[in-house]
Order: structure tokens, then sequence, then C-alpha cells
């Protein structure tokens, strides 16, 4: 548990709404924050304290607004400021145990962190922000992706999966804003530096999602309600945010689906926050 100096929250902050963020995004580090007008989170903490104090800095947050924050999985690029951030500020992990197994065996000290666990298709309810954890086929301990529901808008974080099926269809239909991975296009990776074995993990079932499978994917999505769509997790080496965005969007078009007609498609920034997505951006009422 946390010392009580590390208890000490920040007073919170005046909520102004619902609101999604993308701080990072990428293989150099993930976190998305979501706010509701009682509650707040950060899906991940993929990159230092300091860091992750000046991105909440700039979308008028804090520390001591949190509320929780919910792990997807172990590896680095969405843990590695998850020691220092939540020592030094006390705010509580959501994680599931055997993720939380595979992330505590590297922290020097996880007994000063505040650990709350939650197994995948658990829902808990904090302020007006109901939270599901769902399971994605990724090659780590027990990945999750994360479901947000609010009274205005429902948020769903996608990332990080080796391919989408009915079971992750059933977890995020209907999900007003979705990030959803776009991280690798097949030619560059095939062409490109990374080691044949590590191309063949990345294209497996449990790797990661091409723009083609991440466009088929919306397509399904679109057609089952959701209308704004976040391509995230891009690989540096092996995408480009513009030809991940044409891709997509050229597929969905080969479907039928227009863009700013039938869907709104934006690219998650790697180094810095993304555009805060709400109920009116999302066409929510």
């Amino acid at each position: 548990m946390p010392s009580a100096k590390a208890r000490l929250r920040q007073p919170p902050l005046i909520r102004t709404g619902s609101s999604a963020v993308s701080l990072f995004s990428g293989s150099s580090g993930n976190s998305i924050h979501v706010e509701g007008e009682e509650a707040a989170f950060l899906v991940d903490v993929g990159v230092s304290c300091r860091r992750l104090e000046k991105a909440l800095a700039t979308i008028g947050s804090q520390p001591g607004a949190l509320d929780g924050i919910l792990i997807t999985h172990e590896h680095s690029d969405h843990v590695a400021g998850l020691d220092v951030f939540c020592r030094r500020h006390g705010v509580p992990v959501y994680i599931n145990r055997r993720s939380w197994a595979a992330v505590s065996r590297r922290l020097p000290d996880p007994e000063a962190i505040d650990v709350r666990f939650l197994e995948p298709d658990e829902t808990f309810t904090i302020g007006d922000l109901t939270v599901r954890s769902f399971r994605t086929p990724h090659d780590a301990a027990d990945p999750v992706g994360w479901r947000i529901e609010s009274p205005r808008q429902t948020v769903a974080v996608l990332t990080d999966l080796g391919h989408f099926d009915d079971r992750l269809f059933a977890a995020v239909a209907g999900a007003d804003i979705l990030y959803i991975e776009a991280n690798y296009d097949p030619e560059m990776l095939r062409i490109g530096p990374y080691p044949w074995p590590l191309k063949e993990r990345i294209r497996s079932s449990h790797g990661h999602l091409s723009n083609e499978a991440s466009a088929d994917a919306i397509a399904r999505l679109i057609r089952a309600g959701s209308r704004t769509f976040v391509l995230s997790h891009l690989s540096e080496t092996n995408n480009v945010p513009e030809l991940a965005e044409l891709t997509v969007s050229r597929r969905l078009q080969d479907q039928g689906l227009v863009q700013n007609r039938d869907y709104q498609l934006l690219v998650a920034p790697r180094y810095h926050s993304g555009r805060p997505l709400g109920p009116a951006f999302s066409g929510q009422n």
C-alpha cells in the first residue's frame, strides 16, 4: 500500500464534461485520458512520470484529479511510468492478477503501489464512469482492452491485438469513440529493418493489426453504430500516419463508407496529446 504521504492527493479539478484524449501513442509510449463529469482515468502510463505530468497539464488536468490507472498489459510502452507516477501521486492501479505478476517483478517496491485487481470482463463504477476490461489477442500475460461508459458517451481502447474477432466486436460494438490499433503497413514491414522472427511476431494472430485489418474492423463497427475512430499505436518504423489514414479511408470507401459522412477518422500523435473528443465531436447529444 502507498505511504501516508503518497496518499495525499492534490485537490481535484472542476470537471467540464465527458472527454477522451490520447496523450501519447506508439511503441515509444502510450497513455489515454478519459474523463466524465465525476471521474477520470488514464489508460496506460507508458512514458515517464514527468512527461505524464506535463501532458496532463496541457489538457487542463493533474494527477490529483485521477481516480485510477487502467493497465492493458505489462509491456514497457504501456507501464514505463507506472512505478514513479503511482508512488509519487498515490493513484490506484486497476489491473488483472496475471498482468500484475508480470509487471510487479520488475518494480523495486511493488508493495508501495495501490493495486485494485480487476479480472477480464469484470465491471466497476466510480462516479459517472463504468469501466469494463476484455481480453485481447496479444503476446502478453493477460492483455486487455477497456470500455469506459458515461451517461454522455462510451469510449473503447482497442490496441495491441493480432486480430479482430466476434468476441472483440461484442466487447466494443456501439462505442462512440474508439482508439483502435493501426500498427503497420505490410509492405513497409516486409522490406523494413526488423529481423524476420520479429516481423513474424508482429503479423501473427497475437501480434498487431495492420492498416488494412484495422479498416476492416472499423467498417464492421461503423455498421454497428460507432462513428469516431482514432488510429493508434502506429509503428514508427513500419508505418506513417498519412499512409495509415489514407489506407483506412480508401478501404472503407471501397466498402461504401465515406469519411465525414459515415464516420470520423483521426490519427493519435506519437509524442504529444491529440484532439480532445467529447459528445459534440462524436455526434452525441
